[in-house]
Order: C-alpha cells, then structure tokens, then sequence
C-alpha cells in the first residue's frame, strides 16, 4: 500500500478527523494512480464516476508529493463552486488530517482584484461629481478594510463599467515603480503563491497564464478536474478575439473622442498631447467604422463564420501611428510608472492591429475566422485555432513533470480516444474508476412509448410541456427540465404558462402552496435559482447550457431530470462546421467521429447532476426518440452506467411508490 492510500484506510488518518467516513475502494485505486503518474512523470486521463470522492483521491497525492519534493501542483478547475469545495472545505481538512507540513493559495485572474492606485486615480477625477464621488465612496471603504480585494467579496453592487476602471489591469501594473506596492492586493496573492505547494486555479486563469504569463509562479505538475471542459476554455484563451465593446470602451479610457482620459494626465508638452489625442480619435474612428461594417456584413445573423476577404482592407495603421506617438512621449516622460503605462499601451495596441491583420490572412494556417454579434447588438471577432491539442501540448503540458486530467465524462462506450485526442493527451495512461453508485437500484431511466420529431418545433413543444407535467406529477421531489436551446426553452415556458394556468406560480408569488413552483434561466441569474429550488424541494426548473453540468443538488429536491434533445452542436458553429469540413476533407465521418462524440459527453453531464450520493433516488427522462429510432442511439445508451430502461410511465410510480422496482 503507498503512502498516498494509507491515507483512505478504514482506520486511516481521514477517518480519524471525518465523522462518519466511508471508505471507499474506487478513491483508494484513484489516488494510487495519481501518485504513481506524479512519482513516475506521467501523464494521465482518469475518468471517476460520481461518489468516487475525486477531489480527496488527487489532492492526497499531490500534496505529498509537492512536500516530499519541495514541488508546486496546480489544480485547475471549471466551477467555481469546486475551486470553493477545494480552498474552503477539502484542503483545510487536509491541513488537520496530514502528517505534513503544506500551504496552498487560491489564485483567480488579475482582473477580480481592486488596484488601489486605479481607485485613487478614478477618486481623483471624479472627485467633483457628486454622484460618481458617492458611488466610489463606498468601494474606497471596502478598499480600506478588505484583505483579499476580491470584487466576490463586495457586499453592495457594483457596476462592471467602474470596476473595469478600478480593477488590476496589466498594462497599468508596474510593482518596481508602483507606490501602491504594499497595497497591492494582487501581488499579495501572488507573494502567497510562491510560498505554496498546491495553487487552485479555474480553467480560464490557467490558459490565460500559457498566453501571457507572469500571473502564476513557475509550477510542476497540472491535477486539471472537470477536464472535459479544458478544450472550450482553451479554444478561447489560445485564440484571439476583438470584441467592439471592450476595444472601444478601453480606447475612450485611453483618450476617446471627447478628448479626456488617461492621455490627459501625461506629463508631456501641448503639442505632443494635442498629437496623442488626435491619433487616439482616429483610432476611435476607424475601430467604430470596422465594426459597422462587420455589423452590415454580419446582416440579420448572429453570427458568420468569414474568409479573410470579409474584412475590409485596413487603413494605413492609425494603430501604429498613435502607437509611435506613445513611445515618443514615454521618452519624455519623467515618472517611471507613467512611462512604463505608456509603453504597456504601444504594445496593446500592437497586438491589437496584429490580429486585424491576421483576421485578413488568405494562406491556410489551421486556424477558423468568424465575426458575432453579441445581445446588446456588438460586434465580436474570433480567430481560433481549428485543433486545439497540438497548441495545449506545446504550450502547457511540455514544460510539466506530470499531467493527470479528471472527469466524470472522459469516455464515450469506455473509449477514452476522443476526448484524449481532443485534450492532447493522445499517448497518456487511461485509467476508469467506476461510480460507488448503485444505479440499478437508485435510478429509472425513461424514454415516453412516442413522441414527435424534435425538429417540428411547434408540436415538441406541447410534447415537452405535457410531459413536464406528467413526469413532475410522479416524482417525491423537483425537476431539472433541459434544454439545447434558449428559444425552446422560451417557447415551452409560455406554453406551460398558457396551457396550464393555475398550476404554476412564480418565484414572487409566495404563499401559494397549491401552486408548483416553475423556474426559468431567462428569468434569473443562475445561483438565484438554484438556491430557490433547493429550498422550495418541488420545483421545476427550466434551464439550458450551464444546467447541463456543475450542478450538485443532492437529495429529493432534484428526484427528476428531464432531457428535451440529445445535446448535438448547433450546426452553424463556426468552430464546429469548420472541424466537420475538415473530417470530411479527409474522407472521415464528422457527424460519427466529432458530433455524436462530443454530443454524448454533454448528454451523460447532464444525467450525472441527478445522483449524488448513496441515498439519492430519482428518474432521468429523455424525450428525444431519435435517442431508440436512429443507430446512433445505441452510442448514447451504451455510454450510461446500469441504469433500469422503461418506456413505461407506470415503473416510475412503482419505483417512487415502493422504493423497488417491479
């Protein structure tokens, strides 16, 4: 037995400090594989069904490990609720039950932070409006008495317009010249964090760190959990992406048009000001006149996916004239930090006319252009590469030691092949632990006798919205109703309203207990939700995309998850026509190898959010017939764990009603 498994025994450490513990074989296998692919230089994909306990089986391993070897893991994760789990819960509970002698750290992105030297300068300008010296009052209170400066800290709103004003930034962090340093909230983490053996990161933070470096210390091995997730993430943060809200609203910060802003507090002469203000007001104009005509070329679609003659040709470079003109004044600047600020701007917007000229690229670079609109009507630019593995296995995996990736869905019918190849992780160990979960004995999985065509919109609605009603009739506690799309999502809402009035009430219409109790994703954030439907233990909820996943609601309060459509990608993704073009290119099956695939890791994400431990009982229902009408079903069913299958509606009342199954 290592020294990592010791750790689990009936009569080990943690059950000497965790009342009621339950050993658990599955997260003794899982640690021991972590700590021989960390002991061995490894790299490895587990796959831990619920109830294994994955966060106590890889954070074991690494800390030993870490200590032992005077080391630094990364843990990365998806959630923020289990980047809190990990700092909040597990890893104090380590502290108490390890015979070792470890820190670790939480780091979030630079942008979370409160840069007190942003504040005073935001204080100062707007020291004469009164409504704006209100507002900041508040924050220059918190500012004063806060430890972390973490805006998930604040307890009174805030808009995202001052924050960004007030936030770190790292064109205006200079530690060797700043006389905020002691203050600095974001060096204090990241003094923290070269002191500690584990840091706990999400995703984002993780390949934003490959691409610019310098937020995180130098690290020796990567624990990524909810690893399923790390490809999105990375298509984002290895790509580029030019968005009119943020490069326009960060253009006015600079100078803008009503010529005020950060260039007015340069300590330069008249004229090389008056030179910077009009380069800046050209740049203003020409960044608004590329995205009109992106907005025209865009025309009634949200988004388009565009060859590199779709973007206009570009003027002769405003970006670099005012970029010339920046480092002229940073010549002439005396105070340090101003002129380093002034440096940090010449190189932004470098960068920036970088990706323009990119976007207008005509040889093939492996890389997927597409212009989007956002809800408030803004124009986004997307530059992304078409197969992420290559760029994560250079870029973050080959400087590390070892690399273990963990999920609950990493297989598709056992078969790690597709997400390994996805992940870059093509030649690493696999390894599946199986659930502790007894899924024959806790859940029914149910697909209704008949059903319309999921594509005749209007009649799968009224499908749905009967069904919801009869399934949530029959189960002790709530439902998850999910949804592949917002509109239909909208649409079956309205038709539950409509077609069952006095059944349902609302989030606002308390004391109305012969009502059910229906929530919607286009009603309310997210954690406002959830935090209803756990404590009314009834409801039923309607949500889409996040629902999906990330989710922890144990007990009866989530007895049903009703599946609308099998998850398939939309097929006008820009990112995702361009991989099946490719497959296809190559004489492959995109729909079998990419869409169905990809398509069944959403799908089993979404059944895993109904058992969450060993008392939990309930019914995943699946509305979608394609799921026993088309061959490709038989990939979705087979990837389930053993689940009972009925087309019977009457097994589920048996099942709820006896506690067995008949």
């Amino acid at each position: 037995m290592t020294r990592a498994t010791q750790f689990f025994k009936p009569d080990g450490p943690l059950a000497k400090v965790l009342p009621g513990y339950e050993h658990r074989p599955q997260q003794t296998t899982m640690a021991a594989a972590i700590e021989e692919a960390l002991s061995h230089g490894q790299r490895l994909l587990l796959e831990a069904g619920t109830g294994v306990g994955k966060s106590l089986a890889y954070l074991v391993p690494a800390i030993l490990w870490a200590q032992k070897h005077k080391k630094r893991v990364v843990v990365s994760t998806w959630t923020r609720t289990l980047q809190h789990q990990l700092v909040r819960k597990d890893l104090p509970l380590l502290k108490q039950a390890l015979d070792v002698d470890f820190d670790f750290q939480l780091c979030v992105g630079g942008e979370n932070y409160l840069c007190p030297r942003r504040l005073d300068l935001l204080l100062a300008e707007e020291s004469k409006k009164l409504l704006g010296s209100i507002r900041l009052g508040a924050l220059r209170r918190w500012a004063n008495k806060t430890e972390e400066g973490l805006r998930s800290e604040l307890r009174f709103p805030i808009e995202d317009e001052i924050w960004r004003q007030v936030c770190r930034h790292p064109d205006f962090c200079h530690p060797g010249v700043c006389n905020h340093g002691s203050k600095c909230f974001f060096q204090k983490m990241k003094r923290r964090a070269a002191k500690a053996h584990i840091l706990v990161v999400n995703h984002y933070l993780l390949l934003s760190n490959v691409k610019s470096e310098g937020v995180l210390p130098e690290y020796d091995a990567l624990i990524v959990d909810e690893a399923h997730n790390l490809e999105g993430v990375a298509s984002d943060y290895l790509g580029d992406e030019l968005s009119e809200p943020e490069l326009l609203e960060s253009l006015y910060w600079l100078g803008g048009p009503n010529r005020k802003g950060w260039l007015t507090s340069l300590k330069v002469d008249s004229d090389l000001l008056t030179n910077l203000l009009v380069a800046a007001e050209r740049v203003v104009g020409e960044t608004r006149s590329l995205f009109e005509g992106v907005d025209r070329w865009l025309g009634p679609s949200l988004q388009r996916r565009f060859f590199p003659d779709a973007i206009p040709p570009l003027p002769d470079n405003p970006w670099k004239e005012l970029g010339d003109r920046l480092e002229t004044a940073a010549k002439a600047l005396e105070d340090e930090a101003q002129r380093g600020e002034a440096l940090a701007c010449r190189a932004r917007l470098g960068q920036w006319y970088s990706v323009l000229s990119r976007l207008r690229t005509v040889k093939d670079d492996g890389l997927v252009r597409w212009a989007a609109r956002d809800r408030q009507g803004k124009g986004h630019l997307f530059l992304v590469p078409l197969d992420i593995g290559p760029s994560l296995r250079e870029m973050l995996y080959k400087p590390l030691s070892s690399v273990v990736q963990v999920s609950a869905t990493l297989t598709v019918r056992g078969d790690f092949s597709f997400l390994a190849g996805r992940l870059g992780m093509d030649e690493a160990r696999t390894l599946a632990v199986p659930s502790g979960f007894d899924y024959r004995r806790q859940c029914i999985f149910y697909v209704p006798p008949e059903g319309p065509d999921p594509r005749d919109t209007e009649r799968f609605v009224r499908f749905t919205s009967d069904q919801i009603m009869e399934l949530s009739a029959r189960v002790p506690g709530g439902c998850f109703a999910l949804f592949t799309s917002l509109d239909t999502l909208a649409r079956t809402h309205a038709d539950l309203l409509a077609r069952y009035p006095g059944h349902w009430r609302g989030l606002e219409e308390e004391g109305r207990d012969d009502c059910r109790l229906l929530l919607s994703q286009l009603e309310y954030d997210r954690e406002i939700l959830i935090e209803a439907f756990e404590k009314d233990g009834h409801a039923v909820l309607l949500g889409a995309a996040t629902f999906w996943q990330g989710l922890d609601i144990p007990g009866a309060a989530l007895s049903g998850i009703i599946i609308t459509k099998l998850p398939f990608a939309v097929p006008d993704d820009p990112l995702n026509a361009a991989r099946l073009e490719a497959l296809q290119r190559a004489g492959r099956d995109g729909f079998r190898e990419l869409t169905v695939p990809a398509a069944v890791i959403t799908f089993l994400q979404g059944f895993g959010r109904l058992i969450r431990n060993h008392t939990d009982r309930g019914v995943v229902a699946v509305l979608d017939r394609r799921l026993v009408e088309k061959k490709y079903g038989e990939t979705f069913l087979g990837s389930l764990p053993n689940v009972y299958k009925t087309h019977q509606i009457s097994k589920l009342e048996q099942f709820f009603g006896a506690g067995q199954r008949a």
